[in-house]
């Protein structure tokens, strides 16, 4: 009798559980990966690239203004630094959204979305706003739902 109970209570439960990024940690892992296309990124990683990609290209354009270039008159409709960190942050960019598209169980020529007007961009918002598929797939495990066991 004894040791059928020893036996119920060695069973082991799996669960499901979120692992939370704070802001920190989504840096670091935009850091670590700049240049990485395999694997999977979270939301979070992603918006809190786009949110640096969006900062430094603002300030770009600022830098641009200040030191005199005008899209009006010049007849261009960036600046010189402003394409400069265009091209800088083009890769990285590249890769933090193909891990995006990988994430949510889409393949890396989910990109080509981007070349069709107005829709592309549409189809592209809404999956970097889906959530990460819970299961491990193709691309690897879910950086964000990760399986643990416990003794019950």
């Amino acid at each position: 009798m004894k040791e059928n109970d020893q036996l119920q209570r060695q069973v082991i439960v799996s669960k499901t559980v979120t692992n939370k990024m704070s802001f920190g940690e989504a840096i670091r892992a935009i850091l670590s990966n700049f240049f990485k296309f395999s694997g999977r990124a979270r939301r979070k990683e992603y918006w809190t690239f786009m949110l640096f990609y969006f900062l430094i290209i603002f300030g770009a354009m600022y830098l641009d203004a200040a030191t005199g270039f005008n899209p009006y008159i010049d007849g261009s409709e960036y600046g010189p630094i402003t394409m400069c960190i265009y091209f800088i942050l083009f890769v990285p960019w590249l890769a933090v959204s193909i891990r995006r598209f990988h994430d949510c169980g889409f393949s890396w020529a989910y990109i080509f979305w981007i070349f069709l007007p107005i829709v592309g961009g549409i189809i592209i918002f809404i999956t970097t706003i889906e959530d990460s598929e819970k299961k491990a797939n193709e691309y690897g495990e879910s950086p964000k739902y990760r399986e643990i066991e416990e003794e019950d």
